[in-house]
């Protein structure tokens, strides 16, 4: 094997050099506090790093998520809370207008009051975030969701759609919630107060050609008419005795006075003669659609007892009923008294105000005494005919339109509907603080799923300064030693050997 001088020198500038690469890439890893510097100096390790940065970035973006989910349904509490409070104030008007203490004018002022809360609280379902979009429009956030119309109705003008964002790999979470699920509306059972009966030809025809606003008016008469009619129906004394069964050739006695004439042809003969009585017995006598014997107070008298006997000592009466007091129940007679009350009131709103010179009265009353026989004769029971729906500041409308025309009945019904929408909007709060707790117990896997993250990208990438520092310092010595080596070598020379 031939070794010359030039393959030594050869040799060794490869391995100082060598060493100096491994010094100073050693040098490098110290500077960048990184295991590499190239992703060369490992192609899979670098893979690896970069698959767990991009998780822990896809989990950052998570986290910016919920951040702005927060921060929106703080947005949305906020609202309901202050809607909640107004709602409340507006139950409370409801309790004290269905009170019968309170005057015509007394809940006329509520009215008022209650129409202003009803639209602070529109303005609250028109509440903007920070971006300015609308925050109950659902996805139409540039269009103002409720709206008032001409004729005072409150409409939503958003859509239902609910933006779902990801707050995990398998899990979303709703961001808004539109209008019509948080002022949710309510079913409300019966006609609301508008008389949906069968009438005759004429009147039917009359209806169809009256205005919106007078269409209402009549209508709404005739549903209080047929009120006082069923209450009147149901706060008399029937005798339903067959014809057979009537002693017409008997004697009667009402509250004391004879009804005298002897022998009576008929169940009419014998009504007339009773209603000669009664400016005595204050009892008024008639015969209904089914042959039966209506007895009933005059006006004024209602509630009292209506006692039945004979006279001679016989133990029955011309009406076949045993001797005794027959009454109807306190109950029934407060419920025609506060009929009859609404419907005078009502009366006396309308010829008030502006309408009082467009309303044919005339026909007004035909209507409106056309339901109450039907009422009274039990063709038609008022408020029974179908449920509907109705939205929230609906509800809060007709609260309104109630107090105005003093109709405690109503006003009632609506004090038990503000109730419903209260619940209703509690259980909106309930369902924003779910997904708050939600938010919560995600922040917290997502946390744990970011340390782990972070501790694999450290484990991976971040040099571990007591060993590298260890490595530098053998590399180090290791050139010097080649240094050293090589410096001896070249002083060398075969012509040594020669002397």
């Amino acid at each position: 094997m031939k070794v010359s001088t030039s393959q030594f020198f050869k040799q060794a500038v490869e391995i100082i050099s060598k060493q100096h690469s491994d010094v100073a890439e050693q040098q490098a890893r110290l500077g960048t506090g990184k295991q590499l510097v190239r992703p060369s100096d490992d192609a899979q390790k670098t893979a690896l790093i970069q698959r767990l940065k991009s998780g822990l970035a896809v989990q950052q973006n998570y986290q910016s998520g919920l951040d702005e989910l927060r921060t929106r349904l703080i947005s949305e509490e906020s609202v309901l809370s202050s809607a909640e409070n107004l709602l409340l104030r507006i139950k409370e008007l409801a309790v004290r207008g269905a009170s019968e203490s309170m005057s015509v004018g007394d809940r006329k002022i509520m009215a008022v009051e209650v129409d202003a809360l009803r639209d602070e609280l529109m303005a609250l379902g028109n509440s903007r975030d920070a971006s300015g979009n609308y925050i109950f429009a659902g996805s139409m956030v540039g269009t103002i969701p409720y709206q008032k119309s001409q004729n005072g109705d409150i409409d939503y003008f958003g859509d239902d759609t609910q933006t779902q964002i990801y707050v995990s790999d398998q899990r979303t979470l709703e961001m808004n919630s539109p209008g019509d699920a948080v002022f949710q509306s309510i079913v409300r059972e019966g006609n609301d107060g508008r008389y949906s009966g069968t009438l005759s030809a004429s009147n039917e025809a009359g209806l169809i050609n009256l205005s919106y606003a007078q269409l209402d008016f009549v209508t709404r008469a005739a549903e209080l008419r047929a009120y006082v009619g069923e209450a009147d129906a149901a706060a008399m004394v029937t005798v339903t005795a067959s014809q057979s069964g009537l002693n017409l050739s008997g004697s009667l006695t009402i509250n004391g006075q004879t009804i005298a004439g002897g022998v009576w042809a008929s169940r009419d003969a014998l009504v007339a003669k009773i209603n000669e009585q009664t400016a005595t017995t204050k009892v008024v006598a008639s015969v209904d659609g089914s042959g039966n014997v209506i007895l009933k107070n005059s006006a004024g008298n209602e509630g009292g007892a209506i006692t039945l006997g004979a006279t001679g000592g016989a133990t029955s009466n011309a009406l076949g009923l045993a001797n005794g007091v027959h009454n109807t129940t306190q109950s029934k007679l407060a419920e025609q008294s506060q009929a009859q009350r609404n419907y005078d009131e009502y009366l006396v709103e309308l010829h008030s105000s502006a309408y009082d010179g467009e309303i044919d009265w005339t026909f007004f009353h035909s209507v409106d005494s056309e339901a109450y026989n039907n009422a009274y004769s039990g063709f038609y029971t008022p408020g029974a005919p179908d449920s509907k729906r109705v939205n929230f500041f609906g509800v809060l409308g007709d609260l309104v339109d109630r107090l105005r025309l003093s109709d405690s009945p109503k006003i009632e019904a609506s004090m038990e509907e503000v109730e419903e929408l209260i619940q209703n909007t509690a259980l909106s709060m309930a369902e924003i603080g779910s997904r708050m707790n939600i938010i919560e117990s995600q922040e917290a896997v997502m946390e744990e799923t970011r340390i782990r993250f972070e501790s694999l990208i450290s484990n991976a990438e971040d040099l571990d300064y007591s060993t590298a520092v260890t490595e530098l310092s053998a590399e180090m010595l290791a050139l010097e030693a080649a240094q050293s080596s090589f410096a001896k070598i070249s002083q060398l020379s075969l012509f040594d050997y020669l002397r």
